[in-house]
């Protein structure tokens, strides 16, 4: 059905522009509205291993599913490295990776410091994905969005999750 048709990418366009301005506005109140101190919300956003809260937060069905998909198109991508993707099917997939992300903050519903640190992890996977996109280095591209990956298990209980496969492979 032709009206039907056009109407589809906008979801998509949409999740991909609420990446895209939630990237950005990372290290500004993001409007949650719930009164709390910002200035734990930038310490819980800082991605290294110090972040990690004394008890990691729980990850609902739709952050661990979105990120999920994330993780599995993190590890396509390591064929790339081995001349066995196209830079055209890189970019694709880095585009359908925003998608996920998009889903990803477009369903998120966590306390505000656990929404801060996912914020923190899905931006470095955003700046991963833009590099692709821009043709940029994917050896350090890939690098940033694995490193955000480690970051996740240490800041959510994900029983779903499961650690990356060495780059190696």
């Amino acid at each position: 059905m032709q009206p039907h048709a056009r109407f589809r990418p906008l979801p998509w366009l949409a999740c991909v522009a609420l990446a895209a301005v939630s990237a950005h506005g990372l290290a500004q109140d993001h409007g949650h509205g719930h009164g709390h101190d910002h200035a734990q919300d930038h310490a819980a956003a800082s991605v290294s291993a110090t972040a990690a809260p004394a008890q990691r937060w729980a990850a609902d069905a739709n952050l661990s599913h979105g990120m999920a998909q994330v993780r599995a198109s993190v590890e396509a991508l390591g064929h790339a490295e081995h001349g066995h993707m196209g830079p055209g099917q890189v970019v694709v997939l880095a585009r359908t990776m925003d998608g996920y992300i998009g889903d990803i903050l477009a369903t998120c519903k966590l306390d505000p410091r656990a929404d801060a640190a996912l914020h923190g992890v899905l931006a470095q996977l955003l700046r991963g994905t833009d590099a692709l996109k821009q043709g940029e280095s994917l050896p350090v591209a890939l690098a940033t969005m694995r490193q955000a990956l480690e970051q996740y298990p240490r800041l959510f209980d994900d029983p779903k999750w499961h650690a990356l496969a060495p780059s190696g492979h």
